[in-house]
């Protein structure tokens, strides 16, 4: 894919009117590849401009959660899905599948760490995102959330704390400036199990962080449990009962829209249908799309060799004494996405319609058992969405932030 090479070239090409899909394609490939800061920034400018008058703004799903909170909105669990490998390709299969269902409850996310390693900065993030909601003919809010913007305890309990603290407040920030109108705070890293209550495990988060929504440990781990050769167990059990109780609390005591699962992508394909049905609001879905496309007969055996070549090199920090090759590999991959994103994007036509077509299926069934399908008409009753003008400026400056090394190497939750 062709680049534009200047700013006037992007706004000449904009001036047409109508968004062509090879006009948009071009734009975002410019978003994410352009040559230079102001470049950049002006491309992501367009597709913001372009996607909003098509009806396509970034909102905040918290008065839908609300809603089901009241009891005025049930029977489904919103998909919150980062977005990492060939991020346009699988943020357009999000996306048709959606429309295919008629969904509009479903979260596009970013955690923290992966910011850092599929080197995503939170205004690219949002200009990919808006960029195929564009391309694929969409219409109404897109929600994007900022998944475990979370405190490091190591930091936090050290004389680094305001630094550790300041870094949340600036991210938060560039988030919301982004259009990352929910942002999930975790600071679950701050429990202390050592002490003798629960009260006093959690003093910490009760005087620092409010509620909008619950997550709790079921059962399941990010990224899933890995076999010593690299396959993914399937016997996990699923604590559905105190997911369904700490849901139904949340709503009938505290108003709010119940409780959220998390690390579940790679759960067998028969537990999904079970989330509905426990009340949880919100489920986080990553790694396994990851896996898809790593895994897909069409992606090219010799860039994964390549990328497995560089994670033995440049992801150690990722390498437990106990693992076996294989485990360290699954886990370690996901650090080679930033480095090798214009490769990956730029797979052959036929490759990127074989891998989002797996994606899109994949997408479909799980909104489906998730009963998102026909919930665009609940989104348009309870969602508010602000209209806020597009700051050309500010998407040409941060257009010019860079990931730095720590990013690139930060551990943290992600689904």
């Amino acid at each position: 894919m062709t680049t534009f090479s200047s700013v006037k070239e992007v706004s000449d090409a904009a001036s047409g009117g109508a968004a062509s899909a090879d006009l948009i394609d071009r734009l975002v490939w410019t978003s994410v590849f352009g040559k230079d800061a102001e470049v950049r920034g002006v491309a992501r400018f367009t597709v913001r401009s372009l996607a909003a008058k098509a009806g396509i703004r970034p909102a905040s799903i918290h008065d839908l959660y609300i809603a089901m909170g009241r009891g005025d909105a049930a029977g489904f669990t919103v998909p919150a899905i980062n977005v990492r490998a060939m991020s346009y390709d699988t943020a357009r299969a999000v996306i048709r599948a959606a429309k295919k269902l008629n969904a509009g409850a479903f979260i596009f996310e970013i955690a923290r760490s992966e910011i850092g390693y599929t080197e995503q900065r939170p205004h690219e993030y949002a200009a990919v995102v808006l960029g195929a909601a564009l391309r694929e003919g969409f219409s109404g809010p897109i929600f994007i959330q900022g998944d475990h913007v979370q405190t490091n305890a190591k930091k936090y309990n050290s004389p680094d704390r305001d630094k550790e603290l300041d870094g949340l407040r600036a991210l938060i920030k560039e988030e919301m400036s982004a259009g990352f109108y929910n942002i999930d705070i975790d600071t679950s890293t701050l429990v202390d199990l050592d002490k003798a209550t629960l009260d006093e495990q959690q003093e910490v988060n009760v005087n620092l962080v409010g509620l909008s929504k619950i997550s709790v440990q079921t059962g399941t781990a990010h990224g899933g449990f890995i076999n010593a050769d690299g396959t993914l167990r399937m016997d996990v059990k699923i604590d559905l009962k105190t997911l369904e109780e700490l849901s139904r609390v949340a709503r009938q005591d505290y108003g709010l829209g119940g409780a959220v699962q998390h690390g579940a992508s790679t759960l067998p394909a028969e537990a999904f249908d079970a989330f509905p049905k426990a009340g949880a609001c919100e489920i986080h879905l990553a790694t396994n799309f990851q896996n898809m496309v790593y895994e897909h007969a069409q992606f090219p055996a010799d860039l994964k060799a390549e990328m497995y070549t560089w994670v033995r090199a440049n992801a150690t920090e990722e390498r437990k004494p106990k693992d076996t090759e294989e485990q360290f590999i699954y886990k370690a991959r996901k650090k080679a996405i930033g480095p090798f994103k214009q490769k990956m994007w730029g797979l052959s036509d036929e490759a990127r319609r074989a891998i989002g077509q797996s994606l899109e299926d994949q997408f479909t069934f799980l909104m489906t058992k998730l009963k998102i399908n026909d919930t665009a008409s609940a989104v348009a009753k309870f969602v508010s969405v602000p209209q806020i003008d597009v700051n050309r400026d500010a998407e040409i400056v941060a257009a010019g932030g860079t990931i730095t090394a720590a990013e690139k190497k930060a551990e943290g939750l992600a689904d």
